[in-house]
């Protein structure tokens, strides 16, 4: 997904960033229980990155749906405003 020039994306790239270093530090870690943690706090941080990027899909999707214009509203449920 592209930056949207919005800081929507920056959250999301922070978090890819901390996943990657915890995933670099687990690379160097000797003891199988200390690269583990890390890992898991890799996915951790992937994880985070994937909802802000669905969350970030939603609030775009809300922001260029186009809005209702009030008489549509009213032909839609059956009246106008004069009915009103």
């Amino acid at each position: 997904m592209p930056n949207l020039g919005n800081g929507l994306m920056d959250y999301a790239e922070e978090c890819r960033r901390k996943a990657h270093h915890f995933l670099t530090v687990a690379r160097q870690m000797g003891v199988p229980r200390d690269r583990a943690a890390m890992i898991e706090i890799a996915a951790f941080w992937m994880k985070r990155a994937e909802e802000e990027v669905e969350r970030n899909q939603r609030i775009v999707q809300q922001q260029t749906q186009p809005k209702k214009e009030p008489e549509a509203e009213a032909l839609q449920d059956g009246t106008r405003n004069e009915d009103r």
